[in-house]
């Protein structure tokens, strides 16, 4: 139970992620104890609650499912959530950068075909992951990945971002397209196997 609890502990934490940023923006954090706080660390604390509650009911093989589960589905929601910012930091450069607008289209098509792509196979695999379990109910795993996307947005829109449009910001973000395509389809892709993986070490 003690490796469960570790891992519970690990997953928990990858729900404090506020999206990453291609360009470079000016963030400000409201205030603590705000309306939008409060909610999130409702959001928050209604997860690790129903999670902690259904960890109880399962054996160990059941328990390592749903976490490799969770956890690929945190990350599945990220992502969407990063290609969403990217489309719209790539439409402000463009607004704002007429002679950048073509350039900074067709990379982004480029991007988002791979990272998008990518998402599918995920989406299909949890899918898959969520059918060939019996410990829970379809419903019960479509609230949780809801409750996941809440989390996430409320976390995100506890802080009002400008992206910066500059030429040279723009600049850089496009510079910047190769490495971040990379690293989202290669973590998108890893979760793929991690189920797998996780299982044949637990099994040694």
């Amino acid at each position: 139970m003690l490796r469960l609890t570790v891992l519970f502990s690990m997953f928990v934490l990858s729900l404090g992620l506020i999206n990453p940023s291609f360009a470079e923006e000016e963030s400000v954090k409201t205030p603590s104890g705000t309306p939008s706080e409060d909610l999130a660390m409702a959001q928050g604390k209604a997860l690790q609650e129903k999670i902690g509650g259904l960890l109880k009911t399962l054996d160990q093989d059941e328990a390592t499912h749903f976490l490799v589960m969770y956890a690929n589905y945190s990350l599945y929601s990220m992502v969407k959530a990063v290609n969403t910012d990217v489309g719209e930091a790539v439409d402000k450069c463009a607004e704002n950068n007429k002679e950048m607008a073509d350039e900074l289209n067709k990379r982004y098509e480029r991007w988002k075909r791979a990272v998008v792509t990518s998402m599918e196979d995920v989406h299909k695999n949890l899918e898959n992951m969520s059918l060939a379990q019996t410990y829970l109910p379809q419903s019960e795993v479509k609230i949780i990945f809801a409750l996941i996307d809440e989390v996430r947005a409320v976390n995100s829109s506890r802080f009002e971002t400008a992206p910066v449009t500059t030429p040279e910001a723009c600049e850089f973000m496009l510079s910047k397209m190769d490495e971040t395509e990379e690293n989202m389809t290669t973590l998108l892709k890893a979760t793929l196997v991690s189920y797998p993986n996780i299982s044949k070490k637990m099994q040694k």
